[in-house]
């Protein structure tokens, strides 16, 4: 069995948000997991910016490290 966990980015917060984003391939996927190259020529479709951040388990660890990044910066002084 083969398995890849990928986190999505690109402010989806809203579904129809992500949907348009998906549409116009504006997503960012951060993915973990063997077998990479086979599964980055569908992502290309909904995506910018694939990223293979390792072993499963990597890109949700990029990912929650990214958001806390991102909401460190926002509410510093």
């Amino acid at each position: 069995m083969r398995i890849l966990r990928s986190d999505v980015g690109g402010d989806c917060v809203l579904w129809f948000t992500g949907v348009v984003a998906a549409r116009d391939a504006l997503l960012t996927f951060m993915v973990g997991g063997e077998k990479f190259d086979e599964a980055k020529k569908v992502l290309d479709n909904m995506g910018k910016n694939i990223i293979h951040c390792g072993p499963v388990g990597t890109g949700q660890v990029c990912h929650c490290n990214t958001k806390s990044n991102v909401l460190q910066n926002r509410y510093s002084d």
